[in-house]
């Protein structure tokens, strides 16, 4: 399983950033997707491929990948930091051959990452083999996650879900609450958003996640036509 990487610096003596901060993107962004990632490989593992619908091998390899980049990308942000701001060396070069000037590509990287205006995700100065020069990339990460929370009677009367929903049995919330995003909002539905589902998302609140119960539930997505995907009754449950 994949393992968390130390910090390699102390975070109170950062010039710039507070000790908060970092501490909160390791220990609950970057330490979420890890034990994301973990879980979902379990998963993987445990999957019947021959048998498994095509929705629960597109939905867990999405994930797994979302979760992946997650951790890899905070491990390279957490290396990087510490010392100078100052571009130096080769990369100087490199820079001002693509940019014109280090000051034009700090205008320019900054730009790009103010553009995700407030929203989570990366802008990285990356090195493309294609292009053969540097160029400026952004990745948004997903934006919410869906729950969905349905008593086992009631899912047994279910044919279809949200798409890109997790299944999840409100019952054993104690066994896969660890496993969920701490870096995004997290939408619960039932039904029609009443008991079951505003009772999960309380508890998730509890937890110190961002969860949330929009009224109507997926009886109120049938209603204005929205579209669904057919239901995985066994996952999570």
């Amino acid at each position: 399983m994949h393992q968390i990487i130390p910090l390699p610096f102390k975070p109170n003596r950062l010039d710039g950033l507070c000790e908060r901060l970092l501490a909160s993107h390791y220990e609950n962004n970057y330490g979420g997707a890890v034990r994301r990632l973990n879980a979902i490989e379990r998963r993987l593992d445990d999957l019947d491929w021959g048998t498994a619908p095509i929705f629960d091998i597109n939905g867990l390899k999405r994930e797994e990948l979302v979760a992946a980049n997650s951790a890899i990308l905070h491990e390279i942000y957490f290396e990087g930091l510490g010392g100078s701001s100052d571009v130096r060396g080769d990369l100087t070069h490199d820079i001002e051959r693509d940019f014109g000037s280090v000051a034009r590509w700090r205008i320019h990287f900054t730009a790009c990452a103010k553009a995700q205006a407030g929203g989570s995700g990366w802008t990285l100065l990356t090195w493309s083999e294609r292009h053969r020069r540097l160029l400026i990339h952004l990745e948004a990460k997903e934006d919410i996650a869906l729950l969905d929370v349905c008593l086992a009677d009631v899912m047994a009367k279910r044919h279809d879900m949200l798409p890109g929903a997790l299944v999840r049995a409100p019952e054993k919330i104690a066994g896969w609450a660890g496993d969920l995003p701490t870096d995004k909002p997290i939408i619960v539905y039932g039904i029609y958003g009443l008991r079951v589902s505003a009772d999960v998302a309380a508890e998730l609140r509890r937890r110190g996640l961002d969860a949330h119960n929009p009224a109507g539930g997926i009886a109120a997505w049938h209603a204005i036509g929205a579209p669904t995907v057919p239901l995985s009754q066994t996952e999570g449950r």
